[in-house]
């Protein structure tokens, strides 16, 4: 998916089925804040570590270049999150503060739907 569609794709799960969601409702929301911030640092390229950077700073969310992570994220509680590189998130997915998806044993997590 593109990286618009993800984010938008977050937005409605965040807001249900609310018809009329405006921007500005959307862009203070910490947890769309967060969310918006994990799809950058998970698509960016050059980028990826200033996103992090950003990302870490403002709210504890950690997010390692190479994890993938489906359509309508959710994080209610954006605060010490942290999604090592080989991790999966599958579709429609909450994920609340405190969570660490790491390797154990050279294994990485796939959370499903």
């Amino acid at each position: 998916m593109k990286l618009f569609s993800l984010i938008l794709s977050d937005i409605r799960r965040a807001y249900g089925n609310a018809r009329i969601i405006s921007v500005a409702k959307a862009v203070v929301n910490p947890s769309i804040l967060a969310c918006i911030l994990v799809r950058l640092c998970s698509r960016s390229g050059y980028t990826y570590h200033i996103w992090r950077l950003v990302s870490v700073v403002t709210f504890g969310v950690d997010v390692a270049k190479g994890a993938v992570i489906g359509s309508g994220l959710k994080l209610p509680h954006p605060s010490g999150i942290v999604i090592g590189r080989g991790v999966v998130i599958d579709s429609n997915v909450t994920l609340y503060q405190g969570v660490t998806l790491g390797a154990h044993r050279g294994r990485y997590p796939k959370i499903e739907s």
